[in-house]
């Protein structure tokens, strides 16, 4: 239902976590289409599924960053559909953008689902799509669904034990199922759990972990910030940015890493309840002021600014966003026709 606005209604108990380059710097709503429509035209004529569940993957982040999170679950649907039957690897990421979707929407036991694997939370490389076990070759496709399985997973399940009043131990030792392939992440997520559960003991612990096992210093000096805001000590928060704009200054293939950095504080600073007065006056600071200015992100910079940020397309927008979802999903319809899919 091309045009549907549907909001958010029930807050996270756990802002999502940074990875690197995870942060999608943030193009016009009309240039993104453009590029979005076009990049799956040509996927079409070459006949390359690949590049063209990447192009559907990105205008359905597009559609939830225009609140249009209906037509985005839908797409994913269409999408996932599709490839079961032509590419079933492909299906894998539409999957976990359900789970997404599920979990901005408070419902988290339906997104752990979207990202547990088979049986246990790992299973070396067989994901459970729709009750067909998908096989996963592609060694970046294990490491993306091992990363997601990681940390969104295991942060659905907190909120699913969270909301129903159960202990949240079996979510942490469901963590460590993971130390085998990804000690350093697994030490990361601890901390940010451990952060968000006010267990002070376990996050110092999870950090000097993560410093043993040779974890990146950025993102040590980012874990270190979470200390610092749970003691309501500005000065050391203020450091850190600052130490953190100045590394990755002049860096512009580094950008998306730094704006996922940023967002991340200032979100967990409004939610520690720092004043706002703070909030805006990290993002005057010199530093953090060029690098917004190079971002060109008006998400972000909005956010420094206390403001709040929705995209809003206009009717010239709105009608291309409308005509693109509309294609997408009829292509992907088609291909879920036997005698009329593509190889």
């Amino acid at each position: 239902m091309p045009g549907s606005i549907d909001f958010f209604v029930m807050k996270a108990v756990f802002t999502q976590q940074f990875w690197n380059g995870d942060y999608l710097v943030r193009r016009p709503i009309g240039e993104w289409q453009q590029k979005a429509h076009s990049t799956f035209d040509t996927a079409l004529s070459d006949n390359d599924n690949t590049i063209l569940a990447a192009a559907a993957n990105s205008f359905a982040l597009l559609l939830v960053k225009c609140r249009q999170t209906a037509d985005a679950k839908s797409l994913c649907q269409s999408q996932k559909r599709a490839f079961l039957r032509t590419d079933p690897e492909l299906a894998v990421q539409p999957h976990i953008n359900l789970g997404r979707i599920a979990a901005r929407q408070g419902r988290w036991e339906e997104a752990r689902r979207h990202f547990f694997w088979q049986d246990k939370g790992l299973s070396q490389n067989r994901v459970l799509v729709d009750r067909q076990t998908v096989i996963l070759e592609s060694s970046a496709s294990l490491d993306v669904c091992t990363t997601v399985c990681l940390t969104e997973g295991t942060g659905a399940y907190f909120n699913e034990l969270r909301k129903n009043g159960n202990s949240l131990e079996p979510a942490f030792r469901a963590l460590q199922e993971f130390e085998p392939v990804k000690p350093a992440l697994v030490a990361e997520t601890t901390a940010w759990l451990a952060f968000h559960t006010n267990e002070e003991k376990r996050l110092a612990g999870a950090i000097d972990n993560l410093v043993q096992l040779g974890g990146d210093p950025l993102r040590v000096l980012f874990l270190q910030t979470l200390q610092a805001l749970k003691r309501k000590d500005m000065d050391s928060v203020l450091r850190t940015v600052l130490v953190l704009a100045s590394c990755l200054d002049g860096q512009t293939d580094q950008l998306p890493r730094l704006a996922s950095l940023l967002i991340s504080i200032r979100t967990l600073m409004t939610e520690n309840r720092i004043a706002p007065d703070q909030v805006r006056m990290i993002g005057r600071l010199p530093a953090v002021r060029s690098a917004l200015q190079k971002l060109n992100d008006c998400e972000i910079s909005a956010a420094f600014q206390g403001e709040t940020f929705m995209y809003k397309a206009n009717p010239e927008e709105q009608e291309h966003l409308d005509q693109t979802l509309d294609h997408m999903l009829r292509t992907f319809r088609t291909m879920q026709e036997p005698r009329r899919a593509m190889a």
